[in-house]
């Protein structure tokens, strides 16, 4: 997949200076050799910010949403450059291209950028990575 996510003015209220996500979803196909844009990643969910970007199955993971992006503000240093500029933290919905905050932009305004940390998906068993017990 390939991920392209802009700030555009928020078409609803353009007089508001109010910026939003957008974020465009393509598939590869190698064999024409051009991107194909999709609006449904069926029974995925992408992690996309400053860190690696994820995709998990959400069978896997019940409390995430099937076609959905959780996003972390990718502008390094403009929270703290600007002072109208907090980092964001959200979800986008592929399907209906709507956006839910997930934090109050107000609680970051000194931070870094928030970034995804991607635990290790291997299950854990009764023997450690040197082959011992528990």
């Amino acid at each position: 997949l390939q991920i392209i996510r802009k700030e555009i003015l928020d078409p609803e209220r353009p007089d508001s200076h109010t910026w939003i996500p957008e974020i465009k979803v393509y598939r590869v196909d190698f064999d024409k050799e051009k991107c194909v844009s999709i609006t449904d990643i069926g029974d995925y969910a992408l992690f996309i910010g400053s860190s690696t970007t994820s995709c998990l199955i959400v069978k896997d993971y019940p409390d995430l949403m099937p076609n959905h992006v959780y996003f972390t503000d990718d502008d390094d240093g403009a929270h703290i450059l600007e002072k109208d500029y907090p980092p964001k933290v959200g979800i986008y919905n592929i399907i209906n291209n709507t956006t839910v905050n997930v934090v109050h932009p107000e609680l970051w305004m000194n931070w870094l950028p928030p970034i995804w940390l991607t635990p290790s998906l291997e299950k854990t068993g009764s023997q450690d990575n040197n082959g011992g017990g528990r």
